[in-house]
C-alpha cells in the first residue's frame, strides 16, 4: 500500500469513525435529516450543513434581540427564560451541526 493509499484509508476510517460517533451522539435523527434535505434539494450535504449553521445563528440571534427587548419591557427573568426555551426548541443544535461539519470536513 503506498503512502497515499494510506492516507486515503486513514481519512476514511476517521470520516467513518466520525460519522458513527455523531450517529450515536444525534440518535441519527439530525443526519437523516441532513441526507433527506440534501438529496431534495439536490444540495451536497456541506452545504445543507452550512444553511442550517447559518439558520441556526440568525434564529439565535432573533432570539437574544427579542429577549433583551422582553427584559428592557420589564420582564422577568423567569419569563424571558420561558420565551428562550420554547423559542429554541425549533433551532438545530448548534454543537451537533458544527460536529457534522467536521466529519465533513475529513471526508
Amino acid at each position: 500500500m503506498t503512502a497515499a493509499e494510506r492516507k486515503r484509508a486513514s481519512r476514511a476510517k476517521k470520516a467513518a469513525d466520525g460519522r458513527a460517533e455523531l450517529m450515536i451522539s444525534l440518535g441519527g435523527g439530525m443526519l437523516d435529516f441532513i441526507d433527506r434535505m440534501a438529496l431534495a434539494g439536490s444540495s451536497s450535504r456541506a452545504q445543507v450543513v452550512y444553511e442550517l449553521l447559518d439558520m441556526a445563528i440568525s434564529r439565535t440571534a432573533t432570539v437574544v434581540a427579542q429577549a433583551e427587548q422582553m427584559w428592557a419591557g420589564g420582564a422577568s427573568d423567569q419569563e424571558v427564560e420561558a420565551f428562550m426555551s420554547d423559542s429554541m426548541r425549533s433551532t438545530p443544535p448548534l454543537h451537533l451541526v458544527k460536529q457534522y461539519k467536521e466529519v465533513l470536513r475529513i471526508k
